[in-house]
Parts: structure tokens; sequence; C-alpha cells
């Protein structure tokens, strides 16, 4: 769609095979498999890969600095993501129906961390997010302390966060990549889909 600037085919790909996701598959290339994360978003070569066992992390290790709340609502989800990653701008608007509170933590896997920068710096987050994902200039932003980013990217790391993106419900668990819809509200409510 080139109006809203949006891949509709990944999206629905993704949502008829959910299995194949950006995330695993960055996983599957750290560990020899052939592909990266960045060539899948580029609509590179997909491999099927096993799913990671469940995975657990301590959120309150991180301090509020280098989270972006763009949205409330109900449960709260963690969203470690890079702006420039089409399967996190597919769940971003996904998101946006959903009746979620979203803390967005940017990470730079694609290279991204001048936007997460600005984005972070910006007067109106949630406007500067939305501009992010659909590439645009973030209006108003100024200087401010970015070392709360420089956290997520450490915390990423030090749990094995390769692709994006990575949601951790309230209680920890760990989904990675993008979900469809029904799945999405399922893992929310305790499901192990």
């Amino acid at each position: 769609d080139m109006q809203t600037r949006q891949d509709l085919t990944a999206a629905r790909l993704l949502d008829l095979n959910p299995d194949m996701l950006v995330g695993g598959a960055a996983k599957a290339a750290a560990g020899g498999a052939s592909g990266d994360a960045a060539s899948l978003a580029a609509g590179g070569a997909r491999r099927e890969v096993e799913a990671a066992p469940a995975q657990k992390v301590d959120l309150s290790k991180l301090s509020d600095k280098g989270a972006i709340v763009w949205k409330r609502g109900g449960p709260t989800l963690t969203v470690f993501s890079d702006f420039h990653c089409g399967y996190c701008r597919a769940l971003s608007q996904q998101l946006e129906g959903m009746n979620v509170t979203v803390v967005e933590r940017p990470i730079s896997v694609l290279g991204t961390r001048d936007v997460a920068d600005r984005v972070l710096c910006a007067k109106d987050r949630p406007r500067a997010v939305r501009a992010a994902y659909a590439q645009e200039p973030v209006q108003g932003s100024g200087q401010c302390d970015t070392t709360g980013l420089d956290e997520n990217e450490a915390f990423a790391k030090k749990h094995g966060f390769t692709g994006t993106p990575v949601l951790v419900r309230a209680d920890g668990a760990v989904l990675e990549g993008y979900r469809p819809r029904a799945a999405l509200i399922a893992w929310l409510k305790g499901d192990a889909s």
C-alpha cells in the first residue's frame, strides 16, 4: 500500500504462518543457519526454525529511562523493537486497535539508534513512535538523556534478543516475533501460543 507505506503481503504471510518470524530466524542465523534479521526484513529468504523454549525475564531491573509508553489500556505489554523493522511496524499498527498498554523499548538491530534517540527525546512520544515507524521525520525532538536506550540494548543482549519484535508480558513471559491478533490476545491471557 503505497499511500500508507505498509507491506501488506508480509503481514498477510505472517497471518498465514506465524512461525516464520524475524526473531526466530535471527536466532537461527546466530546459531549458524543461513539468513539474518536484516535480510529477512528486506524480503530475503525465509526458513522455518524450531520454537525457542519458553523464557521469562525480569523487567524490574530496567529503569523507565528507555521506556516509551505510547498507548494505555488493559494489560501491559513491553515491546523490544527496531523502528526500521517491518514486523515491528505491523505489530504496532495491530496494537493500536487492542486494549493494551504498550511500553516500547527501542533496540537497534537494524541500525536505528539515531531514530530511537530522536523518538525518546520528542515532546510527543506517541506521535514520534508513529512517525518513526512511517519513516517520517520525528518532530519536536530535543536533546535528552538517552542512556535508557543503552540499558535496553544491554538487557536485550543479555537475554539473547537478537531479532525484533520481542514481546514481554507483565509476568515476564517472552514471545519473539510478530503474531496475529488472535494469538496475541490468547498469549496476553496466559496461553502458551
